[in-house]
């Protein structure tokens, strides 16, 4: 019987491990397309108030 509920132990927890690993799998993957889209937001952010900066720069080395 203890070997019985053992065997039934590891089947009900290997049954419920896949999915729980895919699951994390498919979280971790949009956590990182989320970060990677704020990365590039920011760097976005930071080509435009840098070009803004150089523009204004240039405009008024020209006066």
């Amino acid at each position: 019987m203890k070997k019985v509920l053992k065997l039934l132990f590891n089947f009900v927890v290997t049954s419920l491990r896949i999915p729980l690993i895919m699951t994390l799998y498919w979280l971790s993957m949009l956590i990182l397309s989320k970060t990677l889209i704020v990365v590039e937001y920011f760097k976005v952010a930071e080509y435009q108030l840098l070009d803004q900066f150089f523009y204004v720069k240039l405009c008024h080395s020209n006066d």
